[in-house]
């Protein structure tokens, strides 16, 4: 059935746009205006268009819906030739406007431009963001001359902060710093936007050196823009080209500590980011985090690629105190039993707790990572080999060519003494990883060994 739906709407929007191919924009004596004359031009920018009234299309409706449809699919072109005949049979700019912007998200410039300059006139309702878009793909197209004289005619018709900063960026190709900064500074006082801030700061640090007010500027708007990361890396960047490690670093913990209290898990991953470029290995980063006192899953996963298992657990502890996140249980657990086998302290109520703590988190987690290591410690230290082997197969149908899973679960045949079924299996790890493994060449000794006297 949504085939068949799916195939109607398909026809009748190919009617549709087929239809419209005739229907250009009924006005009077529009098409000899749209033939050989630009409609940007300053005679037709100052002259009194009468206004269009906006026509009642009875499809109207429905392919409005087709087009957000297609848009959402990532149909550009469909949706936007939707959008165009919207436009000519409705005489609503609108749609022109979604056009437009539709051609923006393909980076068709040459669409915006022939476009605007064919369906533009004076006053039309929306005209501020057809020119804000026209201005935009000239600028774009390297056509800086005409970008700025419609950038002009912009902010004259409609100061706000987002015309001045397209202005600003205008003036900034055009290497005209001053008029550009001057741009930046009335789009700040319409709207003190980050975009703006971060503008004026770096013409004031590059270009007017004016390092000291570029910085305080971006200090005080850091903190009023919670930490707004497109700053905070402006800002680093300013005290990299200083060599001034210790505001770097003050920086860096204080965004962190922000990100990371309030849940702002992109900006957190792109500040881990800067912070491996930065620091370059793992101690350095650890010795950072702990100095300035960050402990979170961050850390915890350096620890756990350290292979610092005391440090480890005692982080897996406190995090798990603190947010009760069975991921954090598990690694306790994890980090107890290698910790205990290292020590040669794995006594039967060390290992029933650690056992109980992975009951627990398997219980509400599917994770084949804890379903494979609760298998493990049940089969080898022979507590339950069946639910092992149940477990780790669970595990296995997550990630099938999972070595470590394999080897588990041959170890669980040979367990439960089905040998030539956990040779086939440890014969598989074997191809993958090799002998060097200790734990696996242990286990295929064994299995080897116990085949002999496997008579099924």
């Amino acid at each position: 059935m949504y085939r068949y739906i799916r195939f109607i709407t398909v026809i009748a929007i190919l009617f549709f746009l087929g239809s419209c191919t005739k229907d250009i924009f009924s006005i009077e004596n529009r098409d000899k205006n749209i033939k050989n004359e630009d409609n940007f031009s300053k005679e037709n920018i100052d002259k009194n268009y009468k206004k269009i009234d906006i026509k009642k299309y009875y499809l109207e409706d429905f392919f409005i819906l087709s087009a957000y449809d297609l848009e959402a699919q990532n149909s550009y072109e469909e949706a936007r030739e939707i959008y165009l005949n919207l436009f000519f049979k409705t005489n609503n700019s609108i749609y022109l406007v979604n056009y437009l912007r539709v051609s923006l998200r393909m980076n068709d410039y040459k669409s915006i431009i022939e476009n605007s300059q064919k369906y533009y006139f004076d006053n039309i309702k929306d005209e501020e963001e057809i020119l804000r878009l026209y201005s935009f793909a000239l600028l774009n197209q390297k056509d800086f001359e005409n970008a700025l004289k419609y950038g002009l005619i912009l902010v004259k018709k409609y100061k706000n902060s987002n015309n001045y900063e397209l202005l600003g960026n205008i003036y900034l190709v055009k290497e005209d710093f001053k008029n550009s900064y001057e741009s930046y500074l009335k789009a700040n006082k319409y709207s003190n936007s980050a975009s703006s801030i971060h503008a004026l700061s770096g013409i004031e640090f590059f270009k007017f050196n004016q390092k000291d007010k570029a910085i305080n500027r971006l200090q005080i708007a850091i903190k009023d823009k919670n930490y707004n990361y497109l700053l905070v890396l402006q800002a680093l960047l300013f005290f990299d080209t200083l060599k001034d490690d210790e505001k770097v670093n003050n920086l860096l913990k204080d965004s962190y500590k922000f990100y990371l209290e309030n849940n702002l898990f992109y900006e957190k991953q792109e500040l881990i980011n800067l912070i491996f470029e930065r620091f370059k290995n793992e101690d350095k980063i650890i010795d950072f985090l702990v100095t300035n006192g960050i402990e979170d899953d961050f850390l915890l996963n350096l620890y756990i690629s350290k292979g610092d298992k005391k440090n480890g657990l005692k982080l897996a502890s406190k995090l798990y105190d603190i947010n009760q996140i069975d991921d954090f249980l598990a690694y306790q657990a994890m980090f107890r039993y290698e910790i205990a086998l290292e020590d040669n302290n794995l006594n039967n109520k060390e290992l029933e707790d650690i056992i109980f703590m992975l009951e627990e988190v398997v219980e509400t987690s599917s994770r084949a990572l804890y379903q494979n290591y609760l298998a493990y410690i049940l089969i080898d230290n022979d507590k339950d080999y069946l639910k092992g082997i149940a477990l780790v197969k669970d595990a296995l149908s997550q990630d099938p060519e999972n070595y470590a899973y394999i080897d588990t679960l041959a170890w669980g045949e040979y367990k439960i003494k089905n040998c030539k079924k956990a040779l086939e299996l440890i014969k598989i790890v074997i191809e993958k990883v090799g002998l060097e493994d200790k734990e696996v060449k242990l286990h295929y000794e064994k299995i080897k060994e116990c085949t002999k006297n496997d008579i099924r």
